[in-house]
């Protein structure tokens, strides 16, 4: 019952830390109106496994590598504010949406595409150091931490957290997708074009704030 507790606590704390919606959610939102649900969902399970490195860090207190984030926290983060800018612009340029979204799952270079997607925002996730700080705030302001901690007890939260945070990415896509059949394709591209700019904007905004 106690690691059933622990696990919805973990759940509801990955769910709650990736569902407001920032560059990653824009990106798969994107990425599942222009492509199709597989590209979306690759790209939230990136930042879901994000997530959970980082929910492992904080659960199992690694201290390490938050000193390591923390150390370096500028130089990572001006990286995750390059990569937003390029897949911006590549968005920008790849804004029409694709009519053979529904051959990708049989294409022979999907699995290639779905690891790309993945790693992408993966990446972009893993710089941003503030990531770290709010799962450590989280786990500290409910006091999950509290009591038993143990090395089981630990993988059921971050596992929860990883769910939680997948749950969401799965919610966002099936939405994006329910929305792509109701448009016209102008509308799709035009729609692309202002989430690929929001990237962009995201990325800009970001980097002033660390110079």
């Amino acid at each position: 019952m106690i690691d059933l507790i622990r696990l919805g606590q973990g759940w509801t704390l990955g769910f709650l830390i990736a569902a407001p919606i920032g560059p990653v959610g824009l990106m798969c939102f994107e990425r599942s109106i222009r492509t199709g649900f597989l590209a979306g969902i690759a790209s939230g399970i990136g930042a879901a496994l994000a997530d959970g490195f980082y929910a492992a860090a904080a659960g199992f207190g690694i201290i390490s590598i938050t000193n390591f984030l923390k150390t370096n926290k500028q130089v990572i983060a001006f990286g995750g504010c390059a990569l937003l800018i390029g897949m911006g612009i590549y968005s920008l340029l790849q804004s029409r949406p694709k009519k053979t979204a529904v051959n990708m799952q049989t294409a022979p270079k999907a699995a290639i595409s779905v690891i790309a997607y993945t790693m992408q925002t993966f990446a972009i996730t893993m710089t941003n150091p503030a990531t770290i700080i709010s799962f450590v705030g989280a786990f500290t302001s409910v006091a999950i931490l509290q009591g038993t901690h143990d090395f089981t007890s630990a993988s059921i939260l971050v596992s929860g957290v990883f769910l939680g945070s997948l749950s969401w990415w799965f919610i966002l896509c099936g939405g994006a997708l329910m929305l792509r059949h109701r448009l016209s394709e102008k509308t799709i591209s035009y729609v692309n074009k202002v989430m690929a700019m929001g990237l962009i904007f995201f990325g800009c905004v970001l980097l002033v704030g660390y110079l």
